[in-house]
């Protein structure tokens, strides 16, 4: 791949990532091409050369990295529409891929890392309690 296109496409991709357009749903590798102004196979073959995953897995790597963030933001909010925000729009689906990357389902995950949360919260405020003691934990 020409050196010059890897880099556009490289660049052209931060902003992509940065305006969250991998939570647009059916928008296939030839959309994100066009968008880029390159054509689908050289978006293609710079996944291939560059970062050694499909463009498709890497764009679910990104949603569900996104997912989880969301359900710590909002705990409260139903699963279909986590799904729906980082553009996988069937909850089964949006499940399903969550569990591949992840190993667990959205709700377990989210029950861990809020537990997580609490542990730290309590820790963190008895430490402001009893500022002299070390910490031992």
């Amino acid at each position: 791949m020409e050196r010059e296109i890897a880099k556009r496409i490289s660049r052209n991709l931060k902003q992509w990532c940065t305006d969250k357009k991998y939570c647009q749903s059916n928008y296939s590798v030839e959309d994100v091409a066009e968008e880029l102004d390159v054509t689908a196979d050289q978006l293609r073959r710079f996944f291939l050369c560059y970062i050694q995953i499909r463009f498709v897995v890497w764009r679910k790597k990104l949603r569900i990295n996104y997912a989880r963030n969301l359900l710590l933001e909002f705990p409260e909010a139903p699963l279909e529409q986590i799904g729906i925000l980082v553009g996988i729009n069937d909850k089964a689906n949006f499940r399903r891929q969550f569990i591949e990357e992840t190993g667990i389902s959205p709700t377990q995950w989210k029950d861990l890392h809020s537990r997580k949360c609490r542990r730290n919260r309590r820790r963190n405020e008895r430490k402001q309690r009893h500022p002299d003691i070390p910490s031992l934990l």
